[in-house]
């Protein structure tokens, strides 16, 4: 059933509602302070003194360590809540709930353009993005992520994935009439989104494989002009395969010992299937409580039977991938989501040696579970 302007009203009016109930369950946040990672990253707002000219401010932006970017777009975004070292949480705080909410509602727009792609305009699609996006902001497990201030590093790449999977879902990919403003939307879209996203943290670098993802399950164009298949070709297609070379690239060194872990790149990859199922174990069935911020001592495995777990979790991760590839056509939603959680975790959940295991890198991947 095609909506009429007041069922649409209706929707827009249930959102904004959904979006107050989100913010009035983060209420209680607001209350909360620094914790763990933030005294080693915020205090840079007063390391060479207060931000308060262009010395300062430039000093201050370039200070950043992490990524090769030094995340400049996250750094910025802090200024908006101190220029100075000590600082008062609690502003840091209700940016990062704003930011939350706001990427729910971002959330809400794409999964209802992606319905509507997948059937038409309905109540139902109304209805069914509400509840996929009121499911995520509400989530359990992102509390920590939103109320952990230095983690909107990974709230801040959700943000522009979003926008720039919005416009590559818009028709204006491929309008033959209109090349040109085509040609201008891709590249705003998925270009400049993905190096916006990539300012804020590096899995930036993800949003063309997941807009590859959407496109191979429920955009799925036809008939578009060769200029605009060329085009998806070089934002989508290249980019993505140069991240599984790199990813591939990292895993050279299989069994060389790292000077900063105590495992090794292959026990790595071999661990990251029963990660994977214990993230998606925690999203599934969600606790209000989680296993915590760190998991230092997080078991790795050291072969496919040890610990025997590592076995059924490959083989239970190829069998998603299997069924995301096999329903397509079929089910072009469930596809859409199993891909894209995983096409989501292939910077951080592969060969690169970071921490095992780290619940805040469900915030981006998570985002079509509902």
């Amino acid at each position: 059933m095609t909506p009429t302007p007041i069922h649409r009203n209706a929707s827009t009016w249930i959102g904004l509602g959904a979006l107050l109930l989100a913010g009035f369950v983060y209420r209680a946040g607001l209350q909360g302070g620094f914790v763990f990672d933030d005294f080693v990253n915020l205090d840079a707002l007063g390391k060479t003194g207060r931000v308060d000219d262009w010395a300062a401010f430039w000093r201050y932006l370039t200070s950043g360590s992490a990524d090769p970017t030094g995340r400049p777009l996250a750094m910025l975004s802090f200024l908006l809540d101190a220029r100075d070292w000590p600082a008062d949480p609690r502003p840091f705080l209700r940016t990062n709930v704003l930011l939350h909410l706001a990427n729910a509602a971002l959330l809400f727009a794409l999964l209802r353009q992606l319905g509507n792609r997948l059937d038409g305009a309905s109540r139902r699609n109304d209805a069914a993005a509400l509840l996929g996006a009121g499911l995520w902001a509400l989530h359990p497990l992102f509390v920590s992520t939103t109320l952990y201030i230095v983690q909107r590093e990974a709230m801040l790449p959700a943000t522009f994935t979003l926008l720039g999977l919005f416009a590559g879902a818009d028709d204006r990919w491929g309008l033959p009439e209109s090349p040109r403003a085509g040609m201008a939307w891709m590249l705003c879209g998925i270009g400049l989104g993905t190096l916006l996203a990539m300012l804020g943290k590096a899995n930036g670098a993800l949003l063309p494989l997941l807009a590859w993802v959407l496109e191979a399950t429920v955009v799925r164009r036809e008939g578009d002009p060769p200029l605009a298949k060329r085009l998806r070709a070089l934002l989508l297609v290249l980019p993505s395969l140069l991240l599984f070379g790199y990813v591939a690239w990292r895993g050279s060194e299989w069994s060389a010992t790292l000077s900063s872990r105590p495992w090794t790149i292959g026990q790595r990859v071999l661990t990251e299937p029963r990660v994977l199922l214990d993230y998606l174990h925690l999203l599934l069935v969600p606790r209000v409580l989680s296993t915590g911020v760190y998991n230092d001592d997080y078991a790795w495995s050291t072969g496919l039977l040890h610990p025997a777990s590592t076995l059924f979790a490959w083989l239970a991760v190829l069998a998603l991938l299997a069924v995301g590839f096999a329903t397509r056509k079929r089910a072009p939603a469930l596809a859409a989501a199993l891909l894209f959680f995983f096409a989501g975790h292939l910077l951080e959940s592969t060969t690169i040696p970071l921490e095992l295991y780290f619940e805040h890198r469900n915030y981006l991947p998570a985002l079509l579970l509902g």
